[in-house]
């Protein structure tokens, strides 16, 4: 049976107490319901890629054939980063509705990338932030090689949402 909760890794994936038992019991809690909704809030993203694009727009307003080359180079980024947003919210929304939190066990490697970071652990591949993927690498340098986790996620779109020292 595994050990009590890592106060290091319920830092670093934001997750209770309460949380781990009941994804212990193959669900997600409410309090992860939300977390994970406002992980891929729609909003703030789509603010910040508007007002880029209203930027843009200022900086080149006096370049005549210029800004109707930009413009529609950027109108062009911003209705795909709309679209992969609203799928990610999406896949993220499917989650929550199931209710359902998964496990798997092994060893850990991770793999950073440029927005984030990929979790391997057993025969899965699982995401997590570039927050989680810089305190992750900090805190696996501090235990050893060997240790094996359980790590619980959220199906389809792959989100950890808790893990334990097995």
């Amino acid at each position: 049976m595994p050990t009590n909760p890592d106060t290091e890794l319920m830092r670093i994936f934001d997750f209770t107490v309460a949380d781990l038992e009941a994804n212990r019991a193959g669900r997600i809690t409410q309090s992860q319901s939300e977390r994970l909704l406002k992980y891929v809030a729609l909003f703030p993203s789509l603010l910040f890629h508007l007002v880029y694009f209203v930027v843009i727009i200022v900086i080149f307003r006096n370049a005549g054939t210029a800004l109707f080359l930009v413009i529609p180079f950027e109108l062009i980024v911003y209705i795909v980063l709309i679209a992969v947003a609203i799928h990610k919210r999406q896949i993220i929304k499917s989650d929550v509705e199931s209710e359902i939190a998964i496990s798997v066990d092994g060893g850990i490697r991770l793999q950073s990338r440029r927005n984030g970071g990929d979790v391997f652990i057993s025969d899965k591949t699982l995401k997590i932030s570039l927050y989680e993927n810089k305190e992750l690498k900090k805190y696996l340098g501090g235990v050893a090689s060997q240790t094996q986790f359980r790590v619980y996620y959220i199906p389809r779109s792959k989100k950890i949402i808790s893990i334990e020292v097995t």
